[in-house]
């Protein structure tokens, strides 16, 4: 939060590059520990397999699955593009280079970057399952919550090598404090700039504009700290980051989308669009965490076990597994990887009726305009023009030069009193006056076949 606050976006930057470092350090050092506590990648994979952890490809097409193939490469892909293509937090990061190049080198970097983190990620979880296969924490009650198991299984692993503990806790706030500095500088930037135009932004100095984006970002990160009190009474961090991220960025990428690809797309159908977006998936969300809480079955779990316990001479007190009433609700039960697809399907589609119906009232109600008028009035004069662009065009040059001065030119081509014309170029005044010289010498003179008296 400080260093968004002190030094914009070049702190940002460098202090996510060391937070980056830290991060990948803290990751290697416990996964490659604890799979040697475990027995090996042999033994990871083997325990994984036999309690049905193994099926990595799922093709059902199902929306409640929870991973599937689909939802893992669709959703999540749709989920990265609105991430990476409409999101302040990343076109800020595009801003700082000097070429359209570059920017796109940063996009790879960053590809490789996070694809190792995703692989690490999911490795993690296979060996925090090895480990306790036999054993499961949530249900002997070691803890209560699967964010828990992580450091519990850091504990168990490294905690008796000193400095390990440490690197791991250095690590989780490496990757938390990356994101949150950027985000703290993308909502100051975008706040300061709501005020242009205000007589508070206009007034101020320098120095006052840069203190005023510090306080901003100071405010915001004090904002964010007090989120972090409803962590408690979430189910899973995880999945609800996920899961708010998620419809966010796809409401904001269903109104690049509709503004780049709709033409008569209006202010009212964006406005209805992004309240219809965030409305429903956000609906979905707290539904789903609801009758979490409520017991209902929003994600079966498979099957668990607590035989080997006596055997690792673990002194635990057996809780009763929660009593699984019914299946909540199919829309709550959606896999959060769907939320940027639906958000953005919705939001588009709303704000597409919404502009369509917005512009048929503004058409019905629009007070009949006085162009058609103007266009009338100076018609002839553009006959005139274009009637004898050929032949004035060798003597004064492309008659076309003249139309694009529009009314100006036709008023004065008429010779008539316009107070527009003095807005007209001195050159094309001359070729004006030339013009309507030619016109009304070529009126006056005797049509072909007929003998001048």
């Amino acid at each position: 939060m400080s260093e968004g606050a002190k030094g914009g976006m070049k702190a940002v930057v460098w202090t996510d590059t060391f937070q980056v470092v830290v991060l990948y350090v803290a990751m290697f050092a416990v996964l490659i520990k604890g799979t040697v506590e475990v027995g090996g990648l042999d033994t990871v994979w083997r325990r994984n397999v036999e309690h049905g952890r193994g099926d990595l490809f799922k093709w059902t097409t199902d929306p409640t699955e929870r991973y599937s193939v689909w939802s893992s490469f669709v959703g999540a892909a749709v989920l990265h593009m609105a991430v990476y293509g409409a999101n302040q937090l990343q076109v800020q990061r595009y801003l700082t280079v000097p070429s359209v190049k570059q920017a796109r080198q940063m996009i790879w970097i960053n590809c490789a970057g996070w694809t190792v983190v995703v692989l690490l990620t999911v490795y993690a979880g296979m060996l925090i399952f090895a480990k306790y296969a036999a054993c499961d924490p949530i249900t002997s009650g070691l803890v209560t919550k699967a964010d828990q198991l992580f450091p519990l299984f850091v504990m168990d692993s490294v905690g008796d090598l000193p400095g390990f503990p440490g690197l791991f806790v250095a690590g989780i706030f490496s990757a938390g404090l990356s994101t949150v500095s950027t985000g703290l500088n993308s909502l100051a930037a975008i706040w300061f700039a709501e005020l242009d135009g205000t007589q508070f932004k206009a007034k101020l100095s320098d120095r006052g504009r840069g203190l005023t984006v510090k306080m901003f970002s100071l405010g915001f990160g004090l904002l964010s700290f007090a989120l972090v009190f409803l962590v408690p009474f979430m189910s899973g961090l995880a999945p609800v980051a996920i899961a708010l991220s998620s419809f966010f960025s796809g409401t904001l990428f269903g109104l690049f989308m509709l503004g780049m690809y709709v033409p008569f797309a209006n202010a009212v159908g964006a406005t209805v669009g992004l309240l219809a977006g965030i409305g429903v998936v956000g609906w979905m969300t707290i539904g789903a965490q609801w009758a979490t809480d409520a017991g209902q079955i929003v994600n079966p779990v498979l099957p668990l076990s607590t035989d080997g316990c006596a055997a690792m001479n673990l002194t635990v007190v057996l809780l009763d597994a929660p009593v699984q009433k019914e299946y909540a609700m199919v829309l709550y039960r959606v896999s959060f990887l769907w939320y940027c697809t639906l958000s953005l399907i919705i939001t588009v589609a709303a704000g597409v009726a919404a502009s369509a119906v917005a512009s048929l009232f503004s058409r019905s109600d629009a007070p009949p305009s006085d162009s058609s008028t103007r266009a009338a009035s100076a018609s002839p004069s553009w006959t005139a023009v274009q009637s004898s662009e050929a032949s004035l065009e060798d003597d004064h040059g492309p008659a076309k030069l003249l139309v694009r001065s529009g009314d100006k030119t036709s008023g004065a081509l008429q010779g008539v009193a316009n107070p527009l014309a003095d807005d007209i170029l001195p050159d094309e005044k001359a070729a004006a006056g030339r013009v309507s010289k030619d016109l009304r010498a070529a009126s006056a003179a005797p049509a072909d076949g007929q003998v001048e008296r």
